[in-house]
């Protein structure tokens, strides 16, 4: 599980990192932590999460409600988020932030006014996967051909799928010197 810390100063800071793989689906998850008070408000009393986010290559803009869970985690509130194929479709650094929102009455008025609550952005990478996972077999072979072919070609991509999680599970580090969450780099 991916484990996202909601400061109060805004900033997103991941705190349990998971290599989140290309063309995943509901296999990993986001977790944010979120302490239960922000200045004078009760975070838990507001009416929606939603994370925002862009994909790393075509810069396409989502956006996901997330729910808070009924368990708390060290007195933190949980926000969970399953990760889905629209967050995985691209491989590299995905931008993302939380706005938090409420509405409520005004007790002199009546009238409703909003709370909003915005976080600083910041990166998660999504690792690219083997070009084989592409691989089409060619319509003039038999359908056993095509399937024994395609079962190789996917073989193949789950070997060096492996071997890349292999080369990079010892040596990936946090970028501290962005401030930003989920940087990596091979050192």
């Amino acid at each position: 599980m991916y484990t996202i810390l909601v400061n109060h100063d805004n900033e997103l800071i991941a705190t349990q990192k998971q290599a989140i793989m290309q063309h995943s689906k509901l296999v990993d998850e986001l977790r944010f932590l979120v302490p239960p008070d922000y200045d004078d408000l009760d975070m838990g009393a507001f009416n929606s999460a939603v994370l925002e986010y862009v994909s790393p290559v075509s810069k396409t803009y989502r956006t996901e409600y997330l729910v808070l869970q009924q368990e708390r985690y060290k007195e933190h509130l949980v926000y969970i988020l399953p990760v889905d194929t629209k967050l995985t479709a691209e491989s590299g650094e995905v931008e993302l932030q939380i706005t938090f929102t409420k509405v409520e009455l005004n007790p002199d008025n009546g009238q409703p006014f909003e709370r909003v609550r915005k976080t600083k952005p910041c990166k998660i990478n999504v690792f690219p996967i083997a070009n084989w996972s592409q691989f089409i077999a060619d319509e003039a072979l038999t359908a056993l051909d095509q399937r024994i072919v395609q079962m190789q070609a996917a073989q193949e991509a789950m070997n060096e799928t492996q071997q890349q999680l292999m080369n990079r599970k010892d040596n990936i580090v946090s970028d501290k010197t962005t401030g930003l969450c989920g940087v990596f780099r091979v050192a």
